[in-house]
């Protein structure tokens, strides 16, 4: 806002100065071997008015018996407006206008001294007039233009001290922000890197969304996922009215090279300019750096010019990195979880597999004795950060007074579903079970903040018949 002003200001400034600059040089060319034009002209139509008012109202002597003479109006107006120059010229004009055609005859009582000096008097005190009053307003007009060079520079000064300081506080804001900034990142950075020990590749790849997000702060970017056929773009922001490719085939120069050499590739190098053809200013591989194993590539197509250093640059790809380190981690787990009974540390808290395995076969063996089945669909409607704390509490809860031959199974890792199988247990039994536990929940200090569904229903033979 302020430089706007201060442009502002400046612009009105140089449009005041402007013309008078201009007519300042017009006058100084507008001159005739030194002198002014304008105190020539000034002068011949003061003593041509003059002339005028002498024939029509005077004696016709040109004011030759007034003491003082006419004439002293224009030689001193002109000595002090112009100078010592056009002060002399001044005089000359006058006393060629008073005596040409009109010298006076010499008196009878008079020496042709007193003659010469009465002709000689007021042109010699009009050019002494001139030459003293003009070189006193010469030298004032030296010392006001010594004074002027010396305002200027200081004034020149100032607006150079300033700028420098305005351009110095602008970067002592600009620091404030980016101070304020990445603190903000930081405490972000830990939450984000917290999320990220999910094992789930939706919620590791919105973390890594939103550390983009709050650390770089691009204008606009984009992730891909990774297949052999390509890149494909899984989510976009900032696109709006762009058209920046959604599909990068295997043939394309940016796959090959993210692929082939796994690096981070960036406009600020000009081999890497060729290779992203427009379509952005950074690219790196979301890779797993230790098993080399790539999962898809994140773009930013828009970032400001002073974000774009090195700095953001390492944070791009060290982001990229332990996302893919994380997806790595993430399909670990999903093929130990197969494999695996227990879903929890929690006694009895069996796994989804497990749980895929087990339904099927009590439901033939219950349906061939002709015998009840029921289940009790336990969810929990909570955030991320609640559910982590909250976990332990209720798979407590929920097992400590599970009945006999009852089994507990977690049907999701990122979210609170439960699913308890009942053998031999009725619907209606099912339902007062449902009542309990609600009435358990409901008394624990822990869940009071917490929302919660629990429904019975029976289990069909028909519909269990899964596969493992």
């Amino acid at each position: 806002m302020y430089t706007g002003i201060k442009t502002f200001n400046r612009k009105r400034e140089n449009e005041v100065l402007e013309p008078v600059s201009v007519s300042l040089e017009k006058e100084k060319h507008r001159s005739f071997f030194g002198i002014r034009v304008s105190a020539i002209v000034e002068t011949l139509i003061f003593i041509t008015l003059t002339l005028i008012l002498d024939y029509l109202f005077g004696t016709g002597d040109r004011f030759q018996s007034i003491n003082p003479h006419p004439f002293w109006i224009i030689v001193l107006i002109v000595t002090v407006q112009y100078g010592t120059v056009e002060g002399v010229v001044a005089s000359v004009l006058c006393t060629t206008a008073l005596y040409a055609g009109n010298v006076p005859d010499m008196q009878f009582n008079e020496s042709l001294f007193q003659y010469n000096a009465r002709l000689a008097l007021n042109p010699t005190l009009w050019f002494v007039a001139a030459l003293v009053i003009g070189e006193m307003h010469m030298r004032v007009i030296s010392e006001r233009d010594k004074f002027k060079e010396i305002a200027i520079v200081a004034d020149r000064d100032a607006r150079e001290v300033t700028d420098a300081y305005q351009m110095l506080k602008e970067k002592k804001e600009h620091l404030e922000v980016r101070l304020v900034s990445q603190i903000r990142s930081f405490s972000f950075s830990i939450k984000a890197l917290q999320n990220m020990e999910s094992m789930s590749s939706a919620q590791i790849m919105m973390s890594l969304i939103d550390m983009i997000r709050e650390i770089v702060g691009p204008k606009k970017f984009s992730v891909y996922t990774f297949s052999e056929m390509g890149f494909e773009v899984m989510l976009s922001e900032g696109w709006e009215g762009e058209n920046f490719q959604r599909r990068f085939p295997n043939q394309h120069p940016l796959y090959r090279e993210i692929v082939s050499r796994k690096r981070l590739i960036s406009v600020v190098n000009p081999e890497d300019e060729v290779v992203l053809e427009g379509e952005g200013l950074i690219a790196a591989p979301i890779i797993d750096r230790d098993s080399g194993t790539i999962f898809g590539m994140l773009k930013i197509e828009d970032i400001e010019f002073y974000d774009l250093n090195i700095s953001n640059l390492w944070v791009i790809e060290s982001l990229a990195e332990l996302v893919g380190s994380a997806f790595l981690n993430a399909q670990k787990y999903d093929q130990l979880t197969k494999a695996t009974i227990f879903a929890s540390s929690q006694e009895g808290v069996y796994s989804y597999p497990f749980y895929r395995m087990q339904k099927p076969l009590l439901s033939k063996v219950l349906g061939e004795s002709n015998n009840p089945f029921t289940e009790l669909d336990v969810i929990f409607d909570t955030d991320q950060d609640v559910m982590k704390k909250i976990r332990p509490d209720v798979e407590y809860f929920l097992s400590r007074d599970l009945p006999a031959a009852a089994s507990i199974y977690q049907m999701g890792r990122d979210e609170l579903h439960y699913v308890i199988l009942l053998p031999n247990y009725s619907l209606k039994k099912a339902q007062e079970l449902n009542q309990e536990y609600n009435k358990i929940l409901g008394q624990e200090d822990k869940l009071k903040d917490c929302k919660w569904t629990i429904e019975a229903r029976n289990v069909k033979y028909a519909q269990a018949d899964y596969k493992s």
